[in-house]
C-alpha cells in the first residue's frame, strides 16, 4: 500500500486567487500545477485577470480547480487555540452570530486560531459562477494563511512576511503571531521559489494548488464546504481506484508474463524430450531390428551346424582315443541330422553341439567305462547312454551314446 500512495495524489490541479477590492473590482491570478514523478512543475502562470470570463480562457476543464478567497466579504478573527468549532464555542468567533450562514476555515497556528468566515450565500454565489464555466472546483480556502503550506520553499526566513498585500508576524517557532491585510504592501525583495523568480501575486494560487495536488497525504487548510468535501472525497477515491486498477492490471500482465515464460519454457522442455523419446523410440526400434536379423542368422547359422568355427575332428580325436578296443564304431555324427514336420511340408535342421556315436560291443560294461572317461574331458557337457541292443544270433550288442558339447 505504501509503494502506491504516492500514486495516490491528483497529478495536475489549478490554483485560482480571488481578491475582491473594496469597489467589486477583482483581481484574479493563477497557477497550474503538474506532478510528474517526485517532482511538482509550475505549467503556467497567469496574473492581472479582472474577470472570470477572462480566467476561463487561461484554465483547462480537464483540471480540477482550487479556489483562494480574499478582501471583501471575508472576516478573519484571531482568537485563542480552538481545536474545532461548533454552536457551543462559535460565539468566541462572531458574537450573536449564526454559524450556520457562513463558512468556516479554522487555521491552528501554535495556540491561537485564525478563523476565516464567509456568508454561505457569497460563497456559492462564487461557487456558481465558476461553475458556470465548465471549471470543477474541489476546495475552497479563505485569506492568505494557505501559504503555510508553502513558505518553507519560499525565501521568507525572519518574523515577517509580507507579500501581495498580506502581512503576517511569526514567531522563532514559526507560528502565525497575527495577520492584517495592507493594501498596495509589496514584499521587499523578489520572491523565490527555491531557485525559481516568482511573481509574489501567484503565493496563493501556487498554495492551494500546491496543497489539492497533495490532499491525500496533506492536511488541507480550506474552508468546510460540505458539496466541495464531497467532491474532493470522490475524486481522491477515483484516483485510488484507477491507481489499484492500473496496479492490477499490472500484476496481471506481469503473471501473464510470467506464464508465458515459464509455459514457453517447459514447451521447449517438452519438445526437447519429444525428440529424445523419438530418438529412443528409433534407436529401440533398430536394435529391435537387428536383434531379429540376428536371430534369423543364428537360425541359419544354427541350421547349418556352424559353432563358432570349433574343430571338430579333434573332438572326433579325443573320445576316440579313449574308446576300449573291444568297443567299435559303425557310424559318427557330429550335429546330427533331424527331421522337423510343419504343416504338410518338411525342413531339415541339426542338433547343435551334439555327438551321436553308434558301434557295437559284447559288453555293456566298456561303454560305460569309456562313458566315464570321457565325461573328464573339459569341453564335455553331457554324456547319455541312449540305448543298447544285444544280438544273440551275432554274439554283440549295439548302442547309441550321444555327447553334449
Amino acid at each position: 500500500m505504501r509503494l502506491l500512495e504516492p500514486y495516490f495524489r491528483i497529478s495536475e490541479t489549478t490554483g485560482v486567487h480571488i481578491h475582491a477590492g473594496n469597489n467589486g473590482e477583482l483581481h484574479i491570478s493563477l497557477c497550474n500545477v503538474k506532478a510528474t514523478g517526485n517532482k511538482l512543475e509550475i505549467t503556467k502562470k497567469v496574473t492581472g485577470a479582472s474577470s472570470l470570463q477572462e480566467l476561463a480562457k487561461h484554465c483547462d476543464v480537464k483540471v480540477p480547480v482550487a479556489i483562494n478567497l480574499s478582501g471583501k466579504g471575508i472576516l478573519i478573527k484571531k482568537v485563542g487555540r480552538l481545536d474545532d468549532i461548533d454552536a457551543g464555542n462559535f460565539a468566541r468567533v462572531l458574537p450573536n452570530g449564526n454559524p450556520e450562514d457562513f463558512y468556516l476555515q479554522n487555521f491552528i497556528s501554535g495556540d491561537q486560531s485564525f478563523v476565516a468566515l464567509i456568508r454561505r450565500t457569497e460563497a456559492d454565489q462564487w461557487l456558481e459562477k465558476i461553475a458556470a464555466l465548465g471549471l470543477s472546483v474541489l476546495t475552497v480556502s479563505l485569506g492568505p494563511f494557505v501559504a503555510e503550506q508553502v513558505l518553507p520553499q519560499l525565501n521568507f526566513y525572519g518574523e515577517e512576511v509580507l507579500f501581495d498585500g498580506h502581512h503576517a508576524t511569526r514567531n522563532e517557532k514559526k507560528d502565525w503571531v497575527s495577520y492584517r491585510y495592507v493594501a498596495d504592501g509589496l514584499a521587499p525583495f523578489p520572491v523565490k521559489l527555491e531557485a525559481e523568480k516568482l511573481d509574489e501575486r501567484l503565493i496563493l494560487p501556487y498554495a492551494a494548488a500546491f496543497q489539492l495536488v497533495l490532499a491525500a497525504g496533506l492536511p488541507v487548510i480550506k474552508a468546510e464546504v460540505p458539496v466541495l468535501e464531497i467532491s474532493l472525497n470522490n475524486a481522491l477515491k477515483d484516483r485510488k481506484i484507477q491507481v489499484f486498477s492500473f496496479a492490477a492490471l499490472g500484476i496481471m500482465f506481469i503473471l501473464l508474463l510470467a506464464n508465458f515464460l515459464i509455459f514457453s519454457n517447459y514447451n521447449t522442455q517438452n519438445n526437447q524430450l519429444a525428440e529424445q523419446v523419438g530418438r529412443s523410440s528409433r534407436s529401440i526400434t533398430d536394435v529391435e531390428d537387428l536383434n531379429a536379423q540376428i536371430k534369423v542368422k543364428e537360425a541359419r547359422l544354427d541350421s547349418l551346424g556352424w559353432e563358432d568355427g570349433i574343430k571338430k575332428s579333434l573332438l572326433i580325436d579325443a573320445i576316440a582315443q579313449m574308446l576300449p578296443p573291444e568297443v567299435t564304431w559303425e557310424e559318427v555324427a557330429i550335429d546330427p541330422q533331424v527331421q522337423t514336420v510343419g504343416g504338410e511340408s518338411k525342413r531339415m535342421r541339426f542338433e547343435s553341439r551334439k555327438i551321436k556315436i553308434k558301434g557295437q560291443t559284447q559288453r555293456i560294461v566298456l561303454v560305460n567305462e569309456w562313458i566315464g572317461r570321457v565325461r573328464s574331458l573339459k569341453w564335455v557337457k553331457n554324456v547319455q547312454l541312449e540305448g543298447y541292443n544285444y544280438k544273440n544270433e551275432q554274439d554283440t550288442g549295439q548302442f547309441t551314446v550321444t555327447i553334449d558339447f
